[in-house]
């Protein structure tokens, strides 16, 4: 990415949810967001590095969509800096990315998730568990869908494939709804996590109005 388009890399900032890290508007602490005080996630919090939008969102979708393989390491370095940022989290025993499809694998030919979890766990010195979950074949694509609908198809897209124990460290890429990755702690504490984790690169904020 060239100087100018990094320099326009926006972190989180301000208030957000206190368990999914939507971001609010204007001033104050942070706090529950309506769906969290309604339907407290299973997860124990979550982290993102900057919201889905301007120049984070083309990043990952050239990475994601159009292949620009030489954004990387700057999309790791950003997920390990989201890591380190802020009140340490718990130290996971085990790095698990939020798994993809193999028809998605074999479509891109990579699985971010799997790439930054990868990095995430070299730096804080754990194991990086790839295939702990996995996600079911059928499973439908969430692209468009809105938020129940991502609920729904969710629900029971992810299975334990592998033993875990203790905290769990849950990465993903991009957090919309957080459907997915409430389905994905869902699977690893199913497996056997005691609490789960989540880190993000990015967490798509309320649309305007």
């Amino acid at each position: 990415m060239c100087g100018p388009c990094a320099a326009r890399l926006e972190p989180l900032a301000g208030p957000c949810c206190s368990l999914c890290a939507l971001p609010f508007s204007g001033g104050g602490p942070d706090h529950p967001c309506p769906r969290c005080a309604a339907d407290p996630p299973p997860f124990d919090g979550l982290r993102a590095w900057g919201p889905y939008r301007g120049a984070l969102l083309e990043a990952i979708q050239r990475f994601k969509y159009g292949g620009d393989l030489a954004l990387r390491r700057l999309l790791e370095d950003l997920a390990v800096a989201a890591a380190r940022r802020g009140p340490a989290l718990p130290r996971p025993v085990a790095v698990v990315p939020v798994p993809c499809t193999g028809r998605t694998l074999a479509r891109r030919g990579f699985d971010l998730p799997a790439l930054l979890a990868r990095r995430v766990a070299q730096e804080l010195g754990v194991p990086w568990r790839p295939e702990a979950v996995r996600k079911r074949p059928d499973a439908p694509d969430l692209v468009g869908m809105g938020a129940a609908e991502r609920a729904r198809a969710t629900r029971r897209a992810f299975v334990p494939a592998e033993p875990l124990c203790g905290t769990v460290l849950l990465v993903d890429d991009v957090v919309t709804t957080t459907a997915t990755v409430r389905a994905a702690t869902r699977a690893c504490l199913a497996a056997g996590a005691g609490r789960v984790t989540v880190l993000a690169l990015a967490r798509t904020p309320l649309e305007p109005g």
